[in-house]
């Protein structure tokens, strides 16, 4: 049962690295931001939404600090790439942004 549990979870939560990009568009709530980046989508994990948004909720451990990093790069022009696993944002439609890494 347990080898069983494992290779599920790991199947489910594929996650990987997006293409790297520019943030275009950000819609923001009290539960959860969504972010567009520029470029070719990315969903390991087959999520609904698969148009280059990606999903952050605020109940996301280091919550604050990402959407900082989203806030500084948006503006900025700073390229980024997100490591996506799971599914997030709005109705957990999006693929979930786990770690954001930028790139000049």
């Amino acid at each position: 049962m347990s080898i069983f549990l494992c290779c599920f979870t790991s199947a489910a939560l594929a996650g990987g690295f997006t293409p790297v990009g520019e943030i275009t568009n950000l819609y923001v709530s009290s539960t959860f931001v969504n972010v567009k980046l520029s470029g070719e989508s990315y969903s390991p994990d087959n999520c609904t939404v698969k148009n280059g948004w990606y999903g952050l909720s605020v109940e996301d451990s280091n919550y604050q600090a990402m959407y900082s990093l989203i806030l500084a790069a948006h503006y900025s022009g700073d390229r980024v790439k997100f490591y996506v696993a799971g599914c997030s944002g709005q109705s957990g439609s999006y693929p979930r942004i786990i770690s954001i890494m930028t790139n000049q």
